[in-house]
């Protein structure tokens, strides 16, 4: 099953520190520190990894652009275009940088809740397809695999640099305090 998960933005931008051109804006402006990512979890390789929705809000050019291995679209029930998965841009995770958000249960009393709730339940319906969740997951283990042996392919400019993403991950991890807390010591 896979779930939707908000990820710490503060690790977020950390991770951009390292690849700044694939990494999805996590910027506070336009509510993006509110931004959802698609909780997968696939274990690519020796780490977990979330791969980040897009809006397709205000962005045609979806309608019309061929998926690939590296972006999937999201459809709601009548087969219209409601999100993207990013899968070029998923990121190694590590469980206190995630937490699972319970569609089912978010805000619906305004207009743009209720609308935004939808959404978010039909996308993790989508997800839940097992047809959909087979080709994501088969997806991401592809273009894992073959960026990281090096092998070159028409979108590996699009991709995160997982290798070094790796490090920084498990470098986060080497620096966290024994107490549980996050390492927040450190101010770049």
């Amino acid at each position: 099953m896979l779930n939707l998960y908000k990820i710490d933005m503060k690790y977020v931008r950390n991770l951009m520190n390292i690849d700044h051109k694939n990494i999805l804006s996590v910027s506070s402006q336009h509510h993006k520190n509110n931004r959802l990512f698609v909780g997968i979890i696939v274990m690519l390789g020796s780490h977990k990894y979330c791969i980040p929705l897009s809006s397709v809000e205000g962005k045609s050019r979806f309608e019309t652009m061929a998926e690939n291995m590296t972006m999937r679209k999201i459809k709601d029930s009548d087969g219209n275009v409601i999100g993207i998965l990013n899968i070029n841009n998923m990121i190694p995770v590590r469980d206190e940088y995630i937490s699972k958000v319970d569609v089912y249960a978010l805000p619906n009393k305004t207009d743009s809740e209720k609308k935004y709730r939808k959404k978010c339940i039909d996308e993790y319906e989508w997800l839940n397809n097992d047809n959909n969740e087979k080709e994501i997951r088969r997806l991401s283990e592809i273009l894992y695999t073959k960026y990281v042996s090096g092998e070159q392919f028409k979108k590996r400019g699009i991709c995160a640099n997982f290798p070094a993403l790796e490090k920084e991950c498990d470098k986060a991890k080497d620096t966290k305090p024994k107490s549980g807390k996050k390492n927040t010591s450190k101010k770049k």
